[in-house]
């Protein structure tokens, strides 16, 4: 079989699997429980962080212990601007993601020039400042421990927003998320950033700039952990710092190597399971560190790829394999 036509046949492959994922996903408010639909919402933010830190650490390599910081940025600033000036939601979540981005922009000139575990070290510090910042440093202006309490969002003719809304609004920003972490992978700039993970030393001598590409994915990363945490207090009508601590930071990075470190796929299953896992060891909560330690622990041992990397290398390689004919196997 030639070719061009096995890259048709691909092209449509992944066109009707695409289709049949949409509609399962605009049909399922239509069959499920409210229950059902309100853990839905939290693994779907979830994804939203995991696709933010793919774009950072999937094609860059480079890992962010910081992304509950981006993500009260965008929290709090959705909140402090309604509580204060009362603008609406769409413009709040407009001014809070382009502060986040501002502020990312700033770190980044002090972040990117550290690596591995100087880089980590770097994030969470920004982290705990914004956690220290929104809980004790300025409480008298975020309302510090006690937090904010924000009104509900209302549609046209006074309807007020229900978790359906939300769920399509949250299903629509995954959406622009994957087109955009799938546009950047095939542009110059992507397969830029795929080589500074791979070899940094390679990357400068083709003339790569290690920290333009590097600042680009961090601010990238920061935004969208800020549209997420703008959405997220909206949805729940409160921000308080406890939504904001260690763990948004660390449930992203086990979602990427659970579903597959660069792998968009991969990085909203993992981002879906890992944010619901929790709820369903609530019975267990004492044991749910020793369960995260022990993914960090198997995951890069022995699927390296995480699961969906995994099951993709195996259908590549199988077809592969068919594909060769016995005269070019001997």
């Amino acid at each position: 079989m030639k070719a061009a036509t096995l890259n048709r046949i691909r092209s449509k492959t992944r066109m009707f699997v695409l289709i049949g994922v949409l509609i399962a996903a605009l049909i399922f408010p239509l069959i499920s429980s409210p229950r059902t639909m309100n853990f839905a919402i939290i693994g779907l933010f979830g994804a939203i962080l995991t696709l933010g830190l793919n774009i950072l650490y999937g094609y860059c390599g480079q890992i962010n212990f910081g992304i509950a910081g981006f993500y009260a940025i965008g929290g709090y600033g959705v909140a402090l601007l309604e509580k204060y000036l009362c603008t609406p939601f769409v413009m709040n979540l407009l001014i809070a993601v382009i502060v986040g981005g501002i502020l990312t922009l700033l770190m980044s000139f002090f972040l990117v020039r550290l690596r591995g575990h100087s880089l980590v070290l770097g994030t969470i510090a920004f982290h705990m400042a914004i956690y220290t910042s929104v809980a004790k440093g300025f409480k008298g202006f975020t309302g510090g421990e006690d937090g904010i309490k924000l009104a509900p969002l209302m549609l046209f003719n006074g309807i007020k927003a229900t978790d359906l809304f939300y769920y399509y609004l949250i299903v629509a920003t995954i959406a622009a998320c994957c087109w955009l972490n799938w546009t950047l992978r095939n542009s110059r700039l992507g397969r830029a950033m795929i080589e500074i993970a791979q070899n940094e030393v390679a990357a400068i001598s083709f003339g790569v700039s290690i920290d333009r590409h590097l600042r680009l994915a961090l601010v990238l990363n920061g935004v969208i952990a800020a549209v997420a945490g703008g959405i997220f207090v909206k949805w729940t009508g409160w921000v308080s710092p406890e939504y904001f601590g260690i763990m948004p930071s660390i449930i992203p990075v086990l979602s990427l190597v659970v579903g597959g470190v660069g792998n968009i796929v991969g990085a909203v299953v993992g981002g879906i399971f890992m944010h619901m896992l929790p709820i369903f060891m609530i019975r267990f909560a004492e044991l749910s560190t020793l369960l995260y330690g022990l993914i960090l622990c198997i995951f890069p041992l022995f699927l390296t790829r995480g699961i969906i990397g995994e099951i993709q290398y195996r259908y590549q390689s199988r077809k592969a394999t068919r594909s060769v004919s016995p005269e070019e196997g001997k």
